[in-house]
Formats: structure tokens, sequence, C-alpha cells
């Protein structure tokens, strides 16, 4: 078994977290140590290794399964501020296997998004249904970019992530129509969550959130065609899509609005002061006044940001490697884009690669 003990926050120090792999290890000998012969490695701070020796085979997967996600559940109350992800191996014959078993926890705590954060996941099961893990990762990866595409107003990655959300859909095994569904009022409460925040009005947003809500429910409730769902999910994005540039036109001058459309347009290639006046027609003073009394924060610090969101999603990508990144997202230097995305992100492009899910 393979216990990955991340910080939410990063606030949790190396010696908090080598306390609760103690409680991890504690509640295992409390509840195995007399049927069974334990030994485990702290690879780190973060990653607990435990080898359970179950030569009288008391211990089923399910009981195992069952022990650990009783055990994290109890941790993630005790310590709210980490996420736990526990992988189980397939079992082995002797320690010469550890490596092998050690690749299956890997795997498997790489699909734990299908099951939510705090969850156990047996590498059997994903021998057993490896099509169907694959396609609810790549959906969520693809409902991620999603909604970055809809906060980043990105129209190119947001007309990708619907055509393949929908296209993967359509083209699933009918064993996965149950997933779609809920997967796809996931992404409809969402929208409802962002129509409520562009509302001004208090009680009308608890009004329309709830009759959202209903309606969602009223929708999904006796449909069994995926292209009604599909349809249901383009017609709620250019909704919400609808909604938001209604607000935010409203709230936004034509020139700052120009300059955050220029920034979304350009923002691959080195983009200076004296290229947004130009653009904007407008001095340097003139517009970085503008642009922080509507947007409360500096054009610089909205295009560091910007260019960081975008980095984050390559990076989720696993295609490329960090300098190439730099270079995607118009930073020439990559030392000055490791610097700067720690500075908007609290950890280095390494660190985050190591700690997403």
């Amino acid at each position: 078994m393979l216990f990955e003990i991340r910080d939410i926050k990063g606030k949790t120090g190396n010696k908090a977290m080598h306390i609760i792999q103690c409680d991890i290890l504690d509640a295992f000998h409390a509840s195995a140590g007399d049927m069974c012969e334990l030994e485990h490695i702290m690879l780190d701070c973060e990653k607990l290794i435990i080898l359970l020796k179950n030569s009288n085979r008391l211990y089923t997967e399910e009981m195992l399964n069952n022990m650990c996600q009783t055990l994290i559940d109890r941790l993630s109350d005790k310590y709210p501020e980490i996420n736990i992800f526990t992988g189980i191996s397939t079992e082995g014959t002797d320690e010469s296997e550890l490596s092998v078993k050690f690749s299956e926890c890997k795997r498997a705590i790489s699909y734990i998004q299908t099951l939510g954060i705090n969850s156990v996941i047996c590498f059997s099961k994903i021998q057993a249904n490896e099509q169907s893990y694959v396609f609810r990762h790549d959906m969520f990866n693809l409902k991620n970019l999603l909604i970055s595409a809809i906060e980043d107003n990105d129209n190119t990655a947001l007309e990708y992530s619907i055509a393949k959300i929908t296209g993967n859909a359509a083209a699933a095994d009918k064993t996965e129509f149950s997933f779609i569904k809920r997967f796809y009022v996931q992404i409809l409460f969402y929208f409802n969550d962002l129509r409520s925040d562009l509302n001004t009005d208090n009680n009308d947003t608890n009004n329309s959130s709830l009759n959202s809500v209903l309606n969602i429910e009223k929708m999904f409730k006796g449909c069994t065609d995926i292209s009604v769902l599909n349809d249901i999910l383009v017609m709620s994005v250019q909704n919400i899509i609808k909604k938001r540039n209604s607000v935010y036109n409203s709230n936004i001058s034509k020139h700052v609005q120009s300059v955050l459309d220029f920034i979304n347009d350009n923002y691959t290639s080195v983009i200076t002061l004296e290229d947004i006046a130009v653009h904007t027609h407008l001095s340097i003073e003139h517009i970085c006044r503008l642009f922080k009394k509507e947007i409360d924060k500096n054009i610089i610090d909205y295009m560091n940001e910007f260019r960081i969101k975008k980095a984050k999603e390559f990076l989720d990508m696993d295609k490329y490697k960090i300098y190439e990144i730099s270079e995607m997202v118009g930073i020439q230097n990559p030392h000055y884009f490791s610097t700067l995305f720690k500075k908007y992100t609290g950890i280095s492009p390494t660190e985050y690669i190591k700690h997403r899910i």
C-alpha cells in the first residue's frame, strides 16, 4: 500500500506530516498487527509504504480497502488541511517485486480523481476496468480545462474542451451513461454557482440558484439519450458565457476590455506596457490608472497571473518541459519563470508537478 499525504494549503510542516504518517502506522498496527506482519518504508514526509505480509490470507482485498478508507476518513476529520491518496497493489510473492508493486500503487493513485479526494483505489480494479478509468480520468481533465477556459475567457480552449467532452460522451460505451449523467450534473452545478456569483441582487441570487438546481434535476431525471445531455451542456455553456459577458461588459470600459483581450490573444509573446498603450491609443499612465481602477490590480500583476494560469494548464498536460512552457507563456527566461510561478502559487513548477492530482 502507498499513502500519499498532500498538504492542501502548503502550510503543514515536515514534522507534522511525519506525525500523520505515524498515525497511519499506529492505526494499522492496532487493526492488523496481531494477525499480519507489517513493515513500512517512509520514502519522504509525503509518501509512506506499508508492506502487509498476509501469509495466512486473513485479509481480502475488499477488507483491506475498507480498512484503509475508514482510516482515511478518520484522519481527514482530524487533519482537514491535508488530503490522503491511497493505492493498493496486487499481492506479491516476495520483496523482489517491491518496485513493481510500488509502480502499481502509483498508477492507482493517478486515477484517484475519478473517485474523489481522500479515496482508496486498488490496482486490480484498474486492470479489470482500465478503459473505464482512462475514460473518466480524461473527462475530469477536460472538465478542469473547460472551467479554466471559462474563467480565463479563452474561447479556443472553451471550444476544444466542449467538443472533446461531448465527443467522448457520444462515443462512450453505454455502461458509462450513468457516470456521464452525474459528470454533467457536476458541471451544471458549477455553472449554477458561477451564475449566482454574477448576480448582484442577493434575493434574485437565492431564488435563481434554487430554481436552477431544481431545473437541473428535472432535466436529467428521465433523460436516456446522450445527444440530449450534450445539447443541454452546450446550451448551458452558451448561457453562462452570455451572462458573464453581459455582466463584465456593463462594468468594464472598452479600453480595459481591449487590454484583457490583447493579453488573452498575445500572452505567448513578450508584452510591454508600451505595446498595450499603442493598442489602446492611450498613454501608459492613463491606461494603467484606468485598468487599476476597474480590475483592482495593475496590468503587470494581471498579466503575470494570467500567464501562470496558462502555465499550470500546460503542466497538467504532461507533454512539455518546464523551459518549453516558459516560452509558451511568453517568458523567455526559465529561471525567471520559476521565480514568478512560485511568487503567484507559493510553489515552484517542479513542486506543482509533484503535488498535482
